[in-house]
């Protein structure tokens, strides 16, 4: 199960500002492609070819949100090394929880290497604020994880968050007014300041050198430790196990939290009903209505929103001594009960089709281990080398739709944000690079 200590929320949910140190983000430009390459850590290559880095190279200086995709939890080191390559320094925005894990060592280091917290799924103003800012000000490129989770999918995106195209025409607007107030008239929109967006693809691909050694010993401690023997494991393809660890998996979790499988249901129904009813447990427990013609991860993030409401609070002047023990009481629990909803999102990839025989490449069978490794382990301890390749699509200048945002802010938004899902996809597909080494 998920390491509570890793997953629960913090006690506050207090910003925590970008407080960026020349000095600090040199030291880590230096060690950076030590820390990539050591096979004790990462064992982690880069691919970008010159080509896509002329894209970013061809906009500097200018205002700039970047949209990579996050199949992984290193994805931040990769764009953390394409800004060492391009000789610049990146503001991130990082979940609120993460600047409080390693006892908040981590979140010391973030702050002064550019990144701020942001409360996801919540009206977090001085998130808001700082990015806005940051951009119309421009202070420095931005980069967003749009998806707003770790997919842990290799090839596919998650459903992306379509309030970072809003945040990016809020910050063009102020760019507007404050170049507006310094020439004392209007602008016309070739006058207007650029803002530029550029998704980004990240793709990983195992080196294929021991990688089925390592598989195999990562089946083997899969199955140990939800009980499957291995000894009986031998004769059976590699497809095979994962459906029997996934089924197991799913069995074990539905039972711990009191879910009743169907018998005569595929895996993936069933899985989809253990997602929905560990959504509705968290739901019932905020008074929020289940609706299951919202899709899942939606009201994720609203179940989200809701817990990082409660858990914010800290005025309880006007509480007597037992409904604040009692408020006390319901925030330990969903603190406890946060872990609930990072399973559903790791549900989501375990279906059928993922692990359907036709599709289930090495690289794919590895990312079945890893987010199986999460239910079970709580972390993801698969490692392997592999190369990352990045590929950068055409930057998008949001000036370009700012008319149209005036006249349908609500279409546009949304045609935006189909626009860099599809540059995503496409860059998702594209062959691969050799590895480079600037």
């Amino acid at each position: 199960m998920f390491d509570p200590a890793r997953h629960v929320r913090p006690n506050t949910m207090d910003f925590k500002p970008p407080k960026p140190n020349a000095l600090l983000i040199g030291l880590m430009n230096m060690l950076l492609p030590w820390v990539l390459s050591s096979k004790a850590l990462l064992g982690l290559k880069i691919a970008i070819s010159d080509a896509d880095l002329q894209k970013l190279k061809a906009i500097k200086g200018q205002r700039c949100l970047i949209l990579p995709n996050h199949p992984t939890e290193f994805d931040p080191c990769v764009i953390f090394d394409l800004a060492r390559r391009l000789k610049e320094s990146f503001f991130f925005v990082a979940a609120r929880e993460v600047f409080d894990y390693s006892y908040g060592v981590r979140g010391w280091l973030f702050q002064h290497l550019g990144v701020y917290s942001l409360v996801r799924g919540a009206n977090d103003r001085a998130s808001l604020k700082t990015s806005i800012d940051t951009l119309a000000s421009n202070k420095g490129r931005l980069v967003i994880f749009v998806e707003g989770e770790i997919s842990s999918q290799n090839e596919t995106l998650l459903p992306l968050e379509s309030g970072v195209l809003q945040l990016g025409m809020m910050a063009l607007n102020e760019a507007r007014k404050a170049q507006q107030s310094e020439s004392n008239a209007s602008i016309s929109l070739n006058a207007s300041p650029s803002l530029f967006v550029c998704p980004i693809s990240i793709v990983y691909h195992y080196d294929t050198a021991g990688l089925e050694a390592a598989v195999q010993k990562a089946l083997y401690q899969l199955e140990s430790a939800v009980g499957i023997d291995s000894g009986n494991s031998t004769a059976k393809t590699k497809h095979e196990r994962l459906q029997i660890l996934a089924s197991k998996t799913l069995q074990d979790a539905a039972k711990q939290v009191g879910y009743g499988l169907n018998p005569e249901a595929s895996a993936f129904e069933n899985t989809q009903g253990l997602q929905r009813f560990l959504i509705e447990k968290i739901e019932h427990l905020l008074n929020l209505s289940s609706d299951n013609t919202v899709k899942l991860l939606d009201r994720v993030r609203q179940v989200r929103i809701k817990v990082d409401q409660i858990l914010g609070q800290t005025d309880e002047t006007q509480l007597t001594p037992y409904q604040s023990h009692l408020f006390q009481h319901q925030k330990d629990v969903l603190r406890n009960l946060y872990s609930d909803l990072e399973r559903v999102v790791n549900f989501i990839s375990l279906y059928d089709g993922y692990l359907s025989p036709e599709s289930l490449s090495l690289d794919r069978t590895v990312e079945m281990i890893r987010r199986l490794e999460r239910e079970v382990f709580g972390v993801q301890r698969f490692l392997h080398p592999r190369t990352a390749h990045v590929r950068v699509g055409g930057p998008i200048d949001l000036k370009d739709h700012w008319e149209s945002f005036q006249n349908d802010k609500k279409g546009t938004i949304k045609t935006l944000t189909a626009t860099v899902e599809h540059v995503m996809r496409e860059g998702l597909l594209q062959p691969n690079d050799a590895p480079s080494n600037n």
